[in-house]
């Protein structure tokens, strides 16, 4: 379901279910997306809970009542453990798991039910007091723009969620470093480190934060950072983009739901069995160690505080997690035989953006296909790439590769982007021949330059796709670097051919990026 869910959409038919709730904020948000699906449904909720957690339900559309309603609990955990359900993402999720759990009657399958779980929004702000936005105002009216929220320390659980304060200090001065905004700690409990600095406010310094003067906070504010706690999944109540940094024992897809504008860090040497499965849904980064490094902390948060440079504005979590895949394209040190220096990184940053600006569901063709894992800085990783940029933006990559292993692993690897990447097992210029539809960005990286006749191979493709070409199209050929006065490797004998026939380079460096 797309959009914002109201109370006034609620028509109930069904009997009424009362449920006792009295789980931590975190829990309560996502509890009160479940219950707009049931308020849409025409199931009346009806929730006993804590003062501090009825705006939230009631934002939802369910009626609260007071402690000591003696109402059935509700809210349990998952089976399955984390790394299940790859393709369902729903298994292992606790929020996932409690959908038509009793008491609340059924109202589908947890499987059928989960895209809809996902994007239900509900908007807690129009629910606020006015009386909350004006302390809130009062409190940013000289603290310079943007305004971070920053919350280290778990509410619960605090020795396994919290960031260690020697890294939430020097997270503090990386941040400060970086922008010009302020920084404003979420602490009620007076446990999180302090730092003399005008553009730092705890909460002692403001004043008395509940609940709702929280969410007011949150609306005037441009990024909220934290751990696996509270605040963090109370952004999904609001528009707050957010960023989540999970300490080993905790994982995005455990704990939350996916959200188009939150950004989720996780060490890679924690996390590396589930991230494959479980990155794009949850727009998970991994950071390599043991512990989180507090600068690098700081880009990705920055990062999020950008324009996006490839996706818009709603999906700013995808845009940064597509920012650090391209940047992890830069070859590795020393290059390889054909070139001391390989810049895909760069190359696939100028065809995202053109690809961007010309096309609004583009057609992709790409010879040759993914063959090894995460393959970044090697070979590219060009399918699964497209298939990350394609899935948000939208468009169709077709990826053809004679190789049945490499067809297969392909295949794979790009499952999670459905609809979006087709692999295909075919002689690639047989293919091309017999493709009908106009293509947009033709990708050419089929036989590898230790390989006799591969540019010639190059040029046979760009001339079984050319009729498919039109005057807006992209023609992108991998390991083609300029060498002694002239393109070598793929593209060799390509790139000449079209630049006679009046294509300009767009980009040329280890690849060459062309249009007419």
């Amino acid at each position: 379901m797309h959009g914002t869910i109201s109370a006034s959409e609620s028509r109930p038919v069904r009997p009424k279910s009362s449920v006792s709730f009295y789980h931590g904020l975190g829990d309560c948000a996502y509890f009160a997306a479940l219950i707009a699906m049931y308020v849409k449904r025409g199931c009346p909720i009806e929730v006993e809970c804590t003062p501090d957690k009825r705006v939230l339900f009631e934002a939802a559309g369910a009626t609260t009542v007071p402690t000591g309603a003696q109402s059935v609990r509700y809210w349990g955990y998952p089976p399955e453990g984390t790394h299940a359900g790859h393709g369902e993402f729903w298994r292992g999720s606790k929020p996932g798991h409690n959908i038509s759990e009793p008491p609340l009657p059924s109202i589908g399958s947890k499987g059928e039910l989960w895209d809809e779980y996902c994007q239900t929004k509900v908007d807690v702000t129009p629910f606020i007091p006015a009386a909350a936005f004006e302390t809130v105002d009062r409190w940013l009216a000289r603290l310079p723009r943007p305004v971070v929220l920053l919350h280290t320390k778990g509410n619960t659980a605090q020795e396994r969620k919290s960031l260690p304060d020697p890294i939430a200090r020097e997270l503090y001065h990386a941040l400060l470093d970086r922008f010009d905004g302020s920084i404003i700690l979420l602490d009620w409990d007076r446990r999180v480190p302090r730092l003399s600095s005008y553009r730092v406010r705890h909460l002692d310094d403001l004043g008395a934060c509940s609940t709702e003067t929280m969410f007011a906070l949150m609306a005037r504010s441009q990024l909220l950072i934290g751990v696996d706690s509270g605040p963090l999944h109370a952004a999904q109540l609001t528009q707050i983009p957010s960023v989540g940094i999970w300490m080993p024992g905790h994982y995005p897809a455990t704990y939350t739901l996916p959200r188009r504008q939150q950004l989720n860090i996780v060490l890679r040497e924690h996390t590396n069995q589930w991230n494959r499965f479980k990155r794009i849904p949850w727009n998970i980064v991994e950071v390599m160690g043991s512990t989180f490094e507090p600068n690098q902390l700081a880009e990705y948060c920055c990062q999020m505080l950008n324009p996006p440079r490839y996706l818009g504005s709603t999906d700013i979590g995808a845009d940064v997690q597509l920012q650090t895949f391209i940047k992890s394209c830069r070859g590795l040190v020393g290059g390889n035989s054909l070139s001391p220096y390989v810049d895909r990184h760069k190359s696939f940053d100028v065809l995202v953006r053109e690809i961007v600006a010309r096309f609004s569901n583009p057609t992709i063709i790409e010879t040759g296909t993914i063959r090894s894992e995460e393959d970044w800085p090697g070979a590219g990783f060009f399918t699964y790439l497209a298939g990350a940029f394609l899935s948000r933006f939208g468009g169709h990559l077709h990826s053809v590769d004679i190789d049945p292993h490499k067809s297969h692993f392909a295949r794979e690897w790009t499952a999670v982007f459905g609809v979006h990447v087709t692999v295909h097992q075919q002689d690639s210029i047989r293919f091309l021949n017999s493709f009908t539809e106009p293509i947009d960005v033709l990708y050419l990286d089929s036989l590898d330059t230790t390989e006799p006749s591969h540019a010639e191979h190059c040029l046979r493709e760009y001339e079984a796709a050319a009729p498919r070409l039109h005057r807006g199209s992209l023609v992108v050929i991998d390991d083609t670097p300029w060498h002694a006065g002239a393109f070598v490797g793929k593209g060799a004998r390509l790139v000449p051919r079209l630049l006679d026939e009046g294509w300009r380079v767009l980009y040329a460096g280890y690849q060459v990026v062309l249009t007419q």
